[in-house]
């Protein structure tokens, strides 16, 4: 199940401070060093890579999943699931027709917008609205019945699709646009509140705490689903309240838990750490309550727009990378607007890049604009972290490394990484020998409690995100402005000795080792930004090596 968790706001340093150095950044020398925009090449793209997250067809324990299409015309399935003791309102499907793009949305982007925006026009949603599907019971009756599978919502996922099924005459093949056989999604938006913003009158208040929960926002399978090419069968579904769409905007429309929901349908993982403030986990106390990414992504706090690591896995940017005969130091740009996006992806000098799924440093350039800047200017639900409201450098650590997993006489035994792993590998998939991304951002889902999928460093060389402080500050500290990678001293370098302390590794020299054991040679330092909100950014940087470590 995906789940979120509220967790309470720690304040920022004052914008006055930030704002500074917004304008600094953007206009000239902020320090005794000599920062200002140098001109430098445009590096090559990477060749595009067929492999996205759509070919992991299975899950850690052999299950198939299957994940909804990246690219491409994709449809949906919404269906506004409606208990008799709260029937919609015409607000109610006024909202959910809003959120999903139906109609014309006023509060930030629907789905449908977002998405296309996101992906560069590489993903476009097509909802079908279907007509209200009427439980004929109260929310608290139908949690309550004894469920004939996993979890009651998959029961109510096959009556609600077999009764569209009927009175729509469809063998429903116009939803399966890959052609496995399957409903490529189901979104089930249910007419009850969930259970955290119900009040005094609690309509839950029979129900165990199991049962009460189930009154969430999630993603969910059905692994007992077969593929039929004829007449598909639902498998994935979002089982989501009407009243996550006013979250954000009373008005409803708010479509952010919406937006986050379909990103675990296109195959991303939460990355929030599911662990955090759990005292009674197994999980070593050095990592249980870390939060690798601070907060500020749509996969974390479902804010903001997604970074270049999931639109690399979803195939929808190819990053750049350094000619093998590149001459150092080396001043590139990467560039940031409403057209595209660059991030730049530095391996090991034993490597090339492939595909995303590897271990490497991806480097991009944080916009404040386009899809950022509702949640950049506003504080989500009026109470969570405002997103980066400058432009700045965002580097990340990405152990996003694929392992072979087998079956043998019903046991399930972990094999070797593949790296680089290819497209006709996964194809041979089966539920005898599977692939799957081996590193999560939640320390008990991860091949090792010390190993993170997407962990954002932070510009000052000091680690705060592994929250050590958690129970003593009340919550987790998140990222702010100070946290990008900008023109100041202190802020504009990367290299191995200042940042070993956010890696497991190291060489016994204070150098950072990538958890495959190899190194990583270079420096970075950032010259200088310019731009603007409605046109776009670039940022300069100077690359440099050590050449006794190539």
């Amino acid at each position: 199940m995906e789940k979120r968790r509220v967790v309470r706001y720690l304040s920022y340093v004052f914008f006055t401070f930030f704002f500074f150095l917004f304008v600094s950044a953007c206009s000239g020398p902020i320090s005794s060093n000599d920062y200002r925009y140098i001109e430098g090449i445009s590096l090559k793209r990477s060749s595009p890579s067929s492999l996205t997250l759509e070919d992991f067809r299975y899950d850690r324990s052999g299950r198939r999943k299957p994940i909804m299409p990246s690219q491409g015309e994709v449809p949906l399935l919404v269906i506004p699931v409606e208990f008799s003791d709260f029937p919609f309102s015409n607000n109610d499907l006024d909202s959910l027709l809003r959120a999903f793009g139906e109609k014309e949305n006023d509060y930030w982007y629907s789905l449908k917008d977002y998405y296309r925006e996101s992906s560069f026009n590489k993903l476009s949603l097509k909802p079908s609205v279907a007509d209200v599907y009427e439980v004929g019971m109260t929310a608290g009756e139908f949690m309550s019945q004894t469920t004939t599978s996993s979890r009651r919502t998959l029961d109510l996922l096959r009556e609600a699709v077999e009764f569209y099924r009927k009175n729509s005459e469809s063998n429903l093949q116009e939803f399966d646009s890959n052609n496995d056989g399957f409903i490529d999604t189901v979104y089930l938006i249910y007419s009850s509140p969930d259970y955290r913003s119900i009040g005094n009158d609690d309509p839950y208040k029979d129900l165990t705490a199991t049962q009460k929960e189930e009154f969430w926002a999630y993603t969910n399978w059905d692994y007992s689903s077969e593929s039929d090419l004829n007449s598909p069968n639902p498998s994935a579904y979002c089982w989501l309240s009407i009243s996550f769409l006013n979250d954000g905007s009373i008005s409803g429309g708010d479509a952010h838990t919406l937006i986050h929901e379909t990103g675990h349908l296109l195959g991303l993982p939460d990355y929030y750490n599911v662990d955090q403030g759990d005292a009674s986990s197994r999980v070593d106390p050095l990592y249980r309550d870390y939060g690798p990414l601070g907060g500020l992504d749509m996969m974390d706090l479902n804010i903001g727009d997604h970074n270049a690591f999931s639109k690399m896995a979803l195939g929808w940017l190819e990053p750049v990378v350094i000619d093998e005969d590149a001459s150092f130091p080396l001043a590139v740009e990467l560039k940031d607007s409403f057209v595209g996006r660059e991030a730049l992806v530095l391996e090991s000098p034993y490597q090339s890049y492939n595909n995303p799924f590897s271990e490497y440093i991806l480097v991009e350039l944080y916009n404040p604009g386009f899809l950022n800047q509702l949640d950049a200017q506003t504080m989500y639900r009026g109470y969570y972290p405002k997103n980066f409201f400058m432009p700045g450098l965002k580097i990340y650590h990405v152990d996003a490394r694929v392992r072979s997993y087998r079956n043998t006489l019903g046991s399930v035994i972990r094999e070797e990484y593949l790296d680089p792993v290819d497209e006709s590998v996964l194809n041979n998939d089966s539920r005898s020998n599977w692939h799957v991304l081996e590193m999560s951002n939640t320390p008990s889902e991860s091949a090792a409690q010390n190993y993170r999928l997407l962990h954002l460093l932070e510009s000052d060389g000091e680690l705060t995100f592994n929250n050590l402080h958690y129970e003593e500050v009340g919550g987790p500290i998140y990222a702010n402005n100070s946290t990008l990678f900008y023109p100041e001293d202190g802020k504009s370098t990367f290299e191995s000795k200042k940042f070993k302390d956010f890696f497991a590794n190291n060489d016994g020299n204070g150098n950072f080792l990538f958890n495959d054991g190899n190194q990583f040679p270079y420096t970075l330092r950032v010259n200088g930004i310019r731009g603007n909100l409605n046109e776009g950014y670039e940022i300069s940087i100077t690359i440099d090596v050590k050449e006794s470590e190539l």
